[in-house]
């Protein structure tokens, strides 16, 4: 079956499109919220890797007016038109978190990474990639993050996977590992969910 005809026959990116969605991402995060609980009305979010934009797209729902979402992307996307999302188009390998702080306004309440590398088709190659930019993402949490925070991000399951899975076991005193059923049942991608920095991290 062609990668086209499996996009029309899947149900989550048919919801996307009817519920006029960016992509089927916003149900991922929507059903990790579900489960955890993970973000309120007037919480401040970092979502890094934005394009093409569920995630926002959820957050902007949940926080409402009070919160604000500064979304890190490379690339431009089509953006919702309100006053509490700030696009910073920027390197997330690069990025300062002075600049994320300032947009927020103080700790964030969540970081968010969904960020995926341009992918080079060399198992090898992408899983350092990926891991390169989970990396980041950490850092950029650890920088920015308030004490009983969530962090969530990306991860895909190899060699790279048990290093990092237990980093993130000695920075979060709540670590959870979880592929929301939006995903494709093929994909091998599942998300950590973590929550509440320790003090040593």
């Amino acid at each position: 079956m062609s990668w086209i005809s499996r996009k029309g026959r899947d149900r989550y990116y048919r919801l996307a499109k009817e519920r006029n969605k960016p992509s089927r991402a916003y149900f991922k995060l929507m059903h990790l919220d579900r489960r955890y609980g993970i973000i309120r009305s007037g919480f401040r979010i970092v979502d890094l890797g934005s394009a093409p934009g569920g995630w926002v797209h959820y957050e902007l729902e949940r926080v409402g007016e009070a919160g604000i979402v500064v979304s890190v992307d490379l690339d431009e996307y089509q953006k919702p038109h309100t006053r509490n999302l700030v696009f910073l188009q920027a390197d997330i390998l690069r990025l300062d978190a002075s600049d994320l702080l300032m947009q927020l306004g103080g700790k964030a309440d969540v970081v968010a990474s969904d960020a995926a590398p341009h992918l080079s088709g060399i198992r090898e190659v992408d899983m350092a990639r990926h891991y390169e930019l989970a990396e980041a993402a950490l850092r950029i949490a650890k920088l920015t993050l308030s004490d009983n925070g969530w962090f969530m991000v990306k991860l895909f399951m190899s060699e790279e996977f048990r290093r990092f899975a237990f980093k993130l076991k000695t920075t979060f005193g709540s670590v959870n590992f979880d592929k929301p059923q939006s995903s494709r049942k093929e994909s091998g991608e599942l998300y950590a969910v973590c929550r509440r920095l320790l003090q040593n991290a």
